[in-house]
């Protein structure tokens, strides 16, 4: 009886792990220590895509989506190792965005519409504000800084 159950728990979990396979379309380690997929997609309830991590472009990209299925909040990295985080508006347009240059020297604050925008940068230089209308007119706005 014993041997049975051995069986059974043997064939059992081999069914699991060729499920965990199939479904994320990867392969667990010998331990069981990780996981491997191209993309990983988070379902809820009612099987509808709410976000996903995986390759999009030339560089990992893990997105929340909204209940109709479109990217709202999206952390990326590029080829060239620069992060990246964005929120979209309801029709997929960038609306809030922050970047860091890879060599640390300046970061970016961007807040926009279809129309007009704001653009904050600091860099080892100095910060700047950036105001662009709707009609694409831009005012750059650089603070002047007096010691104590």
């Amino acid at each position: 009886m014993k041997v049975v159950q051995a069986i059974l728990s043997w064939v059992g979990a081999a069914t699991v792990g060729g499920l965990i396979v199939g479904v994320f379309g990867g392969a667990v380690g010998p331990s069981g220590e990780f996981i491997q997929a191209k993309q990983f997609v988070l379902l809820d309830g009612n099987g509808k895509r709410c976000g996903q991590f995986g390759i999009q472009g030339n560089g990992p990209e893990l997105a929340i989506m909204d209940p109709q299925g479109r990217r709202r909040i999206v952390f990326r990295v590029s080829p060239e190792g620069i992060p990246r985080f964005e929120m979209f508006g309801p029709k997929e347009h960038s609306e809030f965005s922050v970047n860091v240059a890879d060599d640390d020297s300046v970061g970016f604050v961007e807040l926009k519409n279809q129309k007009s925008s704001i653009q904050m940068m600091a860099s080892q230089d100095g910060a700047l504000v950036r105001l662009r209308n709707k009609d694409g007119k831009e005012t750059i706005v650089t603070p002047e800084i007096k010691g104590p």
